[in-house]
């Protein structure tokens, strides 16, 4: 009688912590894991749809929050030529090079990994290829556009903006390509307002405070993961020793909370699922182009991450399984039935 109740109380007392447990193994083997981001982001081809519809997607944000409702005041231009310029000057293989770079070192330093964050990011091609695609695709285009007319540049000045002109379709007298590139920068560096380097290290040196809570936090986390399945399986030891000379019931005990948080994870993982489609898209206010490439990234990420919990609460409960027949079968050989 003592044998059972023990044993209910640990029966019981494992379900929520297996259910714990799968869920910190989880997040520790994603979300803390540089290898799991890169390999979704690769998967999923986020390194491209970025890198073609970021500009576009942040260029609608912007003029959202402005309160534009059209680009006319682009004039010859579409907002997706202009997005252009970015999405061309960046290479992805520079892009997927970096962004790597930077999970592996980030996350190496919050996980305790290494000691210091000495990423240094490389602009000097980027800018290359963004003054040549501005001079390719933006100031030829604005070259050929005819001169205004006198109602035109009345018009512009009752505006008050440097490049109102563009709304009008025509361009002042002396407005040409190297005007323009001179007003952003000057003659030496047209774009001398993007910096060629950007040191990381600097950042964090800045915010290191804050970096080494995020690391504190992180390692608690990962010692609180180390007990939880220290716990577990202290609890599965009592389980198997206080039902030593009774299989069946050793089976019972252990393999049914076992599958039973396994089961609980797995509803989970489709509860996220549901929640990281529709809802979460219609609580999502901004642009569709904008609110579709989010959606796009987070349901990748979304679907890596129950794939992981659906992989590892199925093989911990086929475990169970295996486990729960084995003994029952056990028992009945070391207690055959009577008759």
């Amino acid at each position: 009688m003592l044998r059972n109740i023990a044993s209910i109380i640990f029966a019981l007392l494992l379900i929520p912590m297996t259910f714990g447990a799968l869920l910190v193994v989880n997040v520790d083997r994603t979300l803390l894991s540089s290898e799991f981001y890169k390999s979704t982001l690769q998967k999923g081809d986020v390194y491209r749809k970025v890198i073609n519809n970021g500009p576009v997607a942040v260029f609608d944000v912007i003029t959202q929050s402005q309160g534009v409702t059209s680009t006319a005041n682009l004039g010859p231009f579409a907002k997706e030529d202009v997005a252009g310029v970015i999405t061309k000057s960046i290479p992805q293989a520079w892009f997927e090079e970096n962004i790597n770079a930077a999970l592996d070192q980030g996350l190496g330093y919050v996980t305790g990994k290494r000691d210091n964050i000495d990423f240094k990011l490389s602009l000097v091609d980027i800018k290359a290829n963004f003054s040549y695609y501005v001079g390719k695709d933006v100031l030829t285009k604005i070259n050929s556009m005819p001169y205004c007319t006198t109602d035109q540049l009345r018009q512009l000045q009752s505006q008050g903006n440097v490049m109102a002109f563009l709304s009008q379709n025509c361009r002042p007298a002396g407005v040409d390509a190297q005007a323009i590139r001179r007003f952003i920068g000057g003659n030496n560096d047209p774009f001398a307002m993007i910096p060629s380097k950007v040191n990381l290290e600097e950042l964090f040196k800045q915010n290191e405070q804050y970096f080494s809570q995020a690391r504190g936090y992180v390692s608690m986390f990962m010692l609180a993961e180390k007990a939880l399945i220290a716990v577990v399986l202290g609890v599965i030891s009592l389980l198997i020793l206080i039902n030593i000379h009774h299989k069946k019931a050793m089976g019972i005990f252990v393999g049914v909370p076992v599958i039973l948080a396994s089961v609980g994870v797995i509803g989970l993982g489709k509860l996220i699922r549901f929640l990281s489609g529709s809802p979460l898209q219609e609580s999502i206010k901004m642009p569709e182009n904008a609110k579709n490439l989010l959606m796009d990234i987070t349901g990748t990420f979304a679907n890596q991450i129950i794939r992981n919990l659906f992989i590892t609460s199925g093989l911990v409960a086929l475990g169970a399984i295996v486990f729960m027949v084995v003994m029952m079968r056990v028992g009945r050989k070391t207690h055959p039935p009577l008759g």
